[in-house]
């Protein structure tokens, strides 16, 4: 899983819900329902910790996220969904 990567994938279900993970630069990930169907947008966040920064609790959680953003990645390429996300670099600056 890269850092500051973006891995979305539409909920196969609901028209305007995703799934999004993201990875830091210190490693934590963070992983988001965000559903485009209600203005405003809403986003449910739920973060992952690396032990290096205090947390560190769950590292199978964390090590399921690396393969759940693999399986992402992999279908999206395999079976893009027409209005799916695409995986994109984003800037934390």
């Amino acid at each position: 899983m890269e850092q500051d990567v973006l891995y979305e994938r539409k909920d196969d279900g609901s028209p305007g819900k995703a799934l999004v993970l993201c990875a830091s630069n210190l490693g934590d990930i963070e992983l988001s329902i965000i559903d485009f169907g209600i203005k405003p947008l809403t986003k449910e966040t739920v973060i992952f910790t690396t032990v290096a920064f205090g947390g560190g609790r769950s590292p199978n959680v964390r090590n399921a996220l690396e393969d759940l953003a693999d399986a992402i990645e992999k279908d999206n390429k395999e079976r893009p969904v027409p209005e799916d996300f695409k995986i994109r670099k984003i800037n934390r600056k």
